[in-house]
């Protein structure tokens, strides 16, 4: 979830604890902290729906051994996209495992997804080291690299994305 959302709901629910914990308590500023708090928590759950639906999509289409050893980690969600996602997932075996970067984003209420790189070769365990928007909020810059590797290879790969390509028909 959006950062600065949970900090405005928090800071709304501590008001609104303020207001309740009053020998008084007046109605009028509880209803209207209520108000306040109803199209950000709305908003929030929205996020928390994109988040999960990103990752079953993920656990869906990422490859699998055959072990049950495979997932998706939690996505990434730069901040100020509601509505795009990084994922890793990681697909392992006994002796072998690679892991896979998936971009996930949401156009017209249905989901997508591109895979943006994988250690299938390689067997690395690779990480999510940014996610965020640059040029104005107009491209989404990815930065993938090893985490913990076999190769113990230092590199890193960035991807510039802009997202007027994400949204094309």
């Amino acid at each position: 979830m959006d950062d600065k959302l949970l900090a405005s709901i928090k800071a709304k629910v501590l008001a609104l604890k303020a207001i309740l914990e009053q020998d008084k308590v007046d109605m009028e500023a509880v209803i209207s902290t209520l108000k306040e708090l109803r199209p950000e928590l709305t908003l929030a759950l929205s996020q928390l729906r994109f988040q999960e639906q990103a990752r079953k999509l993920i656990e869906e289409v990422g490859p699998h051994l055959g072990w049950g050893c495979d997932y998706a980690d939690p996505p990434v969600i730069p901040e100020g996209c509601s509505r795009i996602a990084v994922v890793r997932h990681s697909a392992n075996a006994i002796t072998y495992g690679f892991d896979t970067i998936y971009l996930v984003w949401e156009i017209n209420g249905k989901l997508r997804c591109e895979e943006l790189v994988n250690s299938r070769s390689t067997q690395e365990r690779l990480c999510i080291k940014k996610a965020q928007l640059e040029d104005e909020g107009k491209t989404l810059v990815i930065e993938v690299g090893p985490h913990g590797s076999f190769s113990d290879a230092a590199w890193s790969k960035i991807y510039r994305i802009p997202l007027d390509v994400l949204y094309m028909p």
